[in-house]
């Protein structure tokens, strides 16, 4: 099992690499408390996007992080990411699907990069399928 430690310098890892990249990586939601400011503008709200692209890490509430990463081409991984931290900093209850993938993620010092994101873009295709044929 991985410490907390061992998780943050994965993550500021990956965070690094990402600003070295330029490419988009999302980050996280974080939960800024009531009365919290919204970095870019200053509006007032309680939800924090954290995002790094091109080369720099912003942060922005919710409205602003839709017009800021308009012009970003929206995968579904990146979708799946983004919806995910949703769901986590909510407090809500996570999906099977959800778990597979965090447990993919997890596998990246075992397997490698190029394994683990090959398999969660499968997964992700794979619920894609599983919601397309599911009739309510």
């Amino acid at each position: 099992m991985e410490t907390i430690e061992q998780k943050q310098k994965k993550e500021s890892a990956r965070i690094a690499q990402a600003l070295e990249s330029g490419d988009f990586y999302f980050i996280g939601i974080g939960d800024g408390g009531v009365g919290c400011c919204c970095p870019h503008c200053g509006a007032e709200g309680r939800w924090v996007y954290e995002w790094c692209w091109q080369g720099k890490r912003h942060a922005a509430m919710a409205g602003c992080y839709k017009v800021l990463t308009r012009s970003i081409p929206v995968t579904d991984e990146r979708k799946f990411w983004e919806q995910l931290s949703t769901k986590m900093a909510k407090g809500k209850e996570l999906s099977g699907w959800d778990k597979n993938i965090m447990n993919l993620d997890s596998m990246r010092d075992q397997y490698g990069d190029e394994w683990v994101d090959k398999k969660i873009q499968e997964t992700l295709e794979k619920r894609r399928v599983w919601a397309a044929n599911k009739r309510w």
